[in-house]
């Protein structure tokens, strides 16, 4: 177990002694991290959080990238790749907070996975999950849809990402 650092703001550092596990390996502890870090369950708005990993799934760093309001929040892929190489990682755990009791995701939370999946593969960043906290509950988009079936080069857009949403 080590400690775990919140990074903000330029990378400025504050102690947050949270041990965390040595490696990632299940949603579940993931979650547990972003809730206890950023308590998402309980936040009057929606907030965009990154878990930084390295190739062995080691936590690198946990940061809040975007706030947003009650349904939504936007988050620049320019700004979320930025800080994954600031913490030189190769994988990301993406969380969000839905302010209703539903954790379940919505069309664009399953396109949004999509996306930011298909934007890492040109620099070998891969996004492990995308986490959907609401109620001291969450949901799992990697876990639910499985995307690590179809092939990167499917087009995810429209009727197709409809029809694996209504699954």
């Amino acid at each position: 177990m080590k400690k775990i650092y919140e990074t903000e703001l330029r990378i400025v550092r504050r102690n947050f002694p949270f041990e965390v596990p040595d490696e990632i390996v299940h949603p579940k502890a993931a979650s547990k991290i972003f809730e206890v870090v950023f308590d998402m369950s309980h936040q009057a708005q929606e907030i965009f959080a990154v878990l930084f990993l390295d190739e062995q799934n080691h936590v690198l760093g946990i940061e809040k990238i975007s706030m947003g309001d009650v349904d939504c929040v936007d988050v620049s892929l320019h700004e979320l790749f930025k800080r994954c190489f600031v913490h030189n990682a190769r994988k990301m755990i993406v969380c969000h907070n839905h302010i209703s009791d539903d954790a379940v995701p919505s069309y664009d939370d399953v396109h949004q996975m999509w996306v930011f999946s298909q934007a890492g593969l040109p620099f070998g960043i891969q996004i492990e999950d995308s986490i959907i906290i609401s109620d001291e509950t969450f949901f799992t988009i990697r876990g639910a849809f499985q995307f690590e079936k179809y092939s990167p080069e499917d087009d995810f857009i429209g009727d197709k990402l409809k029809k694996i949403y209504e699954k």
